[in-house]
């Protein structure tokens, strides 16, 4: 499942919520809190440096702690 919030997105890059917020604060990126539109999630993503699959699928197996690798 695509991530929705800020702990989904944490979960779903395999680090922690505390890490996410550090990387959104470092480039000046304000994420209110709640449920975050798809749209708005995928260029999030992408600031952070990772591919975003266009589809809702989860970027990879869950035994994989790394989805992708930063740009």
């Amino acid at each position: 499942m695509f991530p929705r919030t800020k702990t989904e997105l944490a979960a779903w890059l395999g680090v922690s919520l505390s890490t996410v917020k550090r990387w959104l604060k470092a480039r000046g990126l304000h994420v209110p809190r709640g449920i975050i539109p798809p749209s708005a999630m995928r260029d999030i993503i992408r600031e952070l440096g990772y591919d975003c699959p266009e589809s809702d699928a989860r970027p990879h197996d869950s035994r994989d702690r790394s989805p992708y690798k930063p740009k």
